[in-house]
C-alpha cells in the first residue's frame, strides 16, 4: 500500500460528489401522486400467536381486539432475598466433619482460640474469597470436643440485618431472649452483660463486610467490646 498515494488530494470535490449522489437518490425515489387525497394504508393482520390469552369462540373475538389495543401492564418479579439469605445461612452454619486442604488455617484458628477460651478476650478477622471455607473452618474448630461446654456461641449472619446498627440489638436478643428495648439501649446493655461473671462468649459475625458504614462506627464499637475491662467476649 502506498501511503503517499492515499494521502494525495482528490481530483474531484467531495462535496460536489456527495451533492450529485443525493440528487440522483432524490430523483430515484420520486413517485407519481395518487389520485386520492389520502393514501389508504392497509391494516396489517395480527396473528393469534401474539395474544396473551387464548381466545376461543366467536363471542370472544371482541375481547381479543380490546386486549391487543389496550396497553398491557407488565409486573416485574422481585426475588425473595430474605429466603435466599436464610438458605445461605443454613448452608454456612452446617459443620462439616472433615475439611480438606485447610490444615494450616485450622491450626492457626485453633491455636488462637485455645488460650482465649481460658478466660482471655480477643478478636480475629478472617478474610478470603467467597467459597474458600472461612465459615466452615471456624465452625469446625468451635465444634471441637476440647472446647465443649467452655463458651457460649453467638452466630450472626450480617446479610440478614436490615441496618448495620441493628447488630447490637441482634446480639442482645441472643444473650437474653427476654430483652426487648430500643436500639440505643442495646450497646450499653452489651457492655454491662459482657463484663459480668460467666463463661466466655464467642461471637461469630459472618459476612461482616455488611457492617461497613461511612465512618465505620459500627465496626469500631464491635471490636472495642473485647477490649473492655473484664470482658469475656471473643
Amino acid at each position: 500500500m502506498d501511503f503517499d498515494h492515499d494521502l494525495a488530494s482528490p481530483t474531484k470535490s467531495p462535496r460536489k460528489e456527495t451533492r450529485d449522489v443525493a440528487n440522483e437518490a432524490e430523483q430515484s425515489v420520486r413517485l407519481p401522486r395518487s389520485s386520492s387525497r389520502r393514501a389508504q394504508t392497509p391494516t396489517p393482520s395480527i396473528p393469534h400467536a401474539v395474544c396473551l390469552t387464548a381466545v376461543r369462540g366467536n363471542e370472544e373475538n371482541h375481547k381479543e381486539g380490546a386486549l391487543l389495543n389496550s396497553p398491557v401492564k407488565l409486573k416485574l418479579h422481585h426475588p425473595n432475598v430474605t429466603s435466599f439469605a436464610k438458605a445461605r445461612q443454613a448452608l454456612h452454619t452446617t459443620t462439616p466433619s472433615t475439611i480438606f486442604c485447610r490444615d494450616k488455617e485450622l491450626a492457626v484458628i485453633e491455636n488462637f482460640m485455645r488460650p482465649l477460651i481460658e478466660r482471655k478476650p480477643g478478636s480475629m478477622y478472617i478474610s478470603g474469597r467467597p467459597g474458600t471455607g472461612k465459615t466452615a473452618c471456624v465452625t469446625h474448630i468451635l465444634s471441637n470436643k476440647t472446647f465443649s461446654g467452655k463458651f457460649e456461641l453467638i452466630f450472626v449472619n450480617c446479610m440478614l440485618l436490615r441496618t448495620p446498627a441493628s447488630i447490637f440489638q441482634h446480639i442482645a436478643q441472643q444473650l437474653d431472649t427476654k430483652w426487648n428495648a430500643s436500639a440505643k439501649e442495646a450497646l450499653p446493655f452489651l457492655e454491662d452483660r459482657l463484663t459480668d461473671t460467666g463463661p466466655m462468649i464467642v461471637l461469630v459475625l459472618d459476612e461482616i463486610d455488611q457492617m461497613s458504614t461511612r465512618d465505620q462506627s459500627v465496626l469500631y464499637a464491635i471490636f472495642e467490646l473485647p477490649a473492655l475491662k473484664n470482658s469475656r467476649l471473643i
